[in-house]
Protein backbone atom coordinates (compact mmCIF):
# COMPACT_ATOMS: atom_id res chain seq x y z
CA UNK A 1 0.00 0.00 0.00
CA UNK A 2 1.16 3.59 -1.44
CA UNK A 3 0.65 6.64 1.19
CA UNK A 4 0.62 10.37 0.95
CA UNK A 5 0.34 12.78 3.54
CA UNK A 6 0.19 16.47 3.12
CA UNK A 7 0.12 18.89 6.19
CA UNK A 8 0.35 22.90 6.73
CA UNK A 9 0.67 24.57 10.14
CA UNK A 10 2.38 27.58 8.74
CA UNK A 11 -0.37 29.95 6.81
CA UNK A 12 1.79 33.06 6.19
CA UNK A 13 -1.06 34.95 8.19
CA UNK A 14 -3.34 34.27 5.24
CA UNK A 15 -5.11 32.38 7.64
CA UNK A 16 -4.58 31.40 11.39
CA UNK A 17 -1.31 29.31 12.32
CA UNK A 18 -2.08 25.43 13.37
CA UNK A 19 0.04 23.59 15.52
CA UNK A 20 0.67 19.38 15.02
CA UNK A 21 -0.57 18.88 11.69
CA UNK A 22 2.74 17.47 10.85
CA UNK A 23 2.09 14.83 13.75
CA UNK A 24 -1.17 14.39 12.88
CA UNK A 25 -0.36 13.22 9.26
CA UNK A 26 3.29 11.31 10.50
CA UNK A 27 0.86 9.64 12.94
CA UNK A 28 -1.14 8.58 10.22
CA UNK A 29 1.77 6.80 8.33
CA UNK A 30 3.12 5.19 11.40
CA UNK A 31 -0.30 3.12 11.88
CA UNK A 32 -0.76 2.03 7.88
CA UNK A 33 2.74 0.40 8.11
CA UNK A 34 2.39 0.69 3.91
CA UNK A 35 4.85 2.91 1.92
CA UNK A 36 5.34 6.42 2.29
CA UNK A 37 5.65 7.60 -1.30
CA UNK A 38 4.39 11.27 -0.74
CA UNK A 39 5.15 13.60 2.08
CA UNK A 40 4.90 17.51 1.68
CA UNK A 41 4.42 19.57 4.73
CA UNK A 42 3.95 23.40 5.05
CA UNK A 43 5.69 25.34 2.19
CA UNK A 44 5.96 21.97 0.34
CA UNK A 45 2.45 20.71 0.37
CA UNK A 46 0.72 22.73 -2.67
CA UNK A 47 -3.08 22.98 -3.41
CA UNK A 48 -2.52 21.41 -6.84
CA UNK A 49 -1.52 18.42 -5.65
CA UNK A 50 -4.96 17.34 -5.17
CA UNK A 51 -6.28 19.22 -8.04
CA UNK A 52 -6.62 17.74 -11.29
CA UNK A 53 -4.88 19.01 -14.72
CA UNK A 54 -6.97 21.26 -17.09
CA UNK A 55 -9.96 21.16 -14.05
CA UNK A 56 -9.97 24.63 -12.71
CA UNK A 57 -8.46 28.10 -13.06
CA UNK A 58 -5.86 28.32 -13.81
CA UNK A 59 -5.61 24.66 -14.66
CA UNK A 60 -2.30 24.21 -12.41
CA UNK A 61 -3.10 20.47 -11.46
CA UNK A 62 -0.92 17.73 -10.63
CA UNK A 63 -2.69 15.05 -8.79
CA UNK A 64 -1.71 12.45 -11.14
CA UNK A 65 1.88 12.68 -9.69
CA UNK A 66 0.69 13.42 -6.04
CA UNK A 67 -2.34 12.82 -4.45
CA UNK A 68 -3.70 10.26 -7.27
CA UNK A 69 -0.52 8.31 -7.69
CA UNK A 70 -0.48 6.97 -4.17
CA UNK A 71 -3.87 4.14 -2.54
CA UNK A 72 -4.51 6.24 0.54
CA UNK A 73 -3.51 10.22 1.06
CA UNK A 74 -4.01 12.25 4.06
CA UNK A 75 -4.71 16.03 4.57
CA UNK A 76 -4.03 17.91 7.49
CA UNK A 77 -4.84 21.70 7.81
CA UNK A 78 -7.47 24.62 7.24
CA UNK A 79 -10.22 23.27 5.57
CA UNK A 80 -13.90 24.88 4.58
CA UNK A 81 -16.94 23.38 2.60
CA UNK A 82 -15.20 23.05 -0.50
CA UNK A 83 -12.22 22.40 0.10
CA UNK A 84 -8.80 22.32 1.62
CA UNK A 85 -6.72 25.71 2.13
CA UNK A 86 -2.52 25.65 1.79
CA UNK A 87 -0.16 28.09 2.81
CA UNK A 88 1.48 28.64 -0.37
CA UNK A 89 -0.61 30.83 -2.93
CA UNK A 90 2.12 31.92 -5.74
CA UNK A 91 2.09 28.69 -7.57
CA UNK A 92 -2.38 28.83 -7.95
CA UNK A 93 -4.58 30.04 -5.42
CA UNK A 94 -3.67 27.86 -2.55
CA UNK A 95 -7.18 26.59 -2.23
CA UNK A 96 -7.96 23.20 -3.29
CA UNK A 97 -11.42 23.18 -4.55
CA UNK A 98 -13.64 19.68 -4.46
CA UNK A 99 -14.71 21.06 -8.28
CA UNK A 100 -11.10 20.97 -9.11
CA UNK A 101 -10.25 17.44 -7.58
CA UNK A 102 -11.08 14.41 -9.72
CA UNK A 103 -9.59 11.53 -7.49
CA UNK A 104 -9.51 8.11 -7.59
CA UNK A 105 -9.48 8.15 -11.72
CA UNK A 106 -5.33 7.07 -11.31
CA UNK A 107 -5.07 5.16 -8.32
CA UNK A 108 -5.81 6.81 -5.46
CA UNK A 109 -8.78 4.87 -3.03
CA UNK A 110 -9.25 6.71 -0.12
CA UNK A 111 -8.86 10.22 0.57
CA UNK A 112 -8.84 11.27 4.66
CA UNK A 113 -9.09 14.93 5.19
CA UNK A 114 -8.65 16.57 8.10
CA UNK A 115 -9.64 19.78 8.11
CA UNK A 116 -12.73 22.01 9.13
CA UNK A 117 -15.90 21.91 7.55
CA UNK A 118 -14.83 19.76 4.49
CA UNK A 119 -17.30 17.08 5.24
CA UNK A 120 -20.11 19.75 6.67
CA UNK A 121 -23.34 18.82 5.88
CA UNK A 122 -26.04 20.83 7.97
CA UNK A 123 -27.23 22.22 4.50
CA UNK A 124 -27.30 18.42 2.99
CA UNK A 125 -24.67 19.44 0.13
CA UNK A 126 -21.53 16.99 0.97
CA UNK A 127 -22.47 14.38 -1.71
CA UNK A 128 -23.37 17.27 -4.52
CA UNK A 129 -19.61 18.92 -3.02
CA UNK A 130 -17.62 15.61 -2.51
CA UNK A 131 -19.19 13.01 -5.05
CA UNK A 132 -18.53 13.12 -8.66
CA UNK A 133 -17.40 14.19 -10.49
CA UNK A 134 -14.78 14.78 -7.61
CA UNK A 135 -14.51 11.48 -6.49
CA UNK A 136 -14.23 8.98 -9.30
CA UNK A 137 -12.94 5.75 -7.87
CA UNK A 138 -12.71 6.66 -4.22
CA UNK A 139 -14.31 3.74 -1.89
Amino acid sequence: MTIGIEWVNNYHSASSNLANNDDNARGIYGRLHGQCQVEYGDDLAWDQDFEEAEAGTPSAGSDQIYADDVDIVFFSGHGMRFGASFGVKTLDDGVARASNMRLGNKDLEWLVADGCEMLADDTGTVFSRWGRPTSRGLH
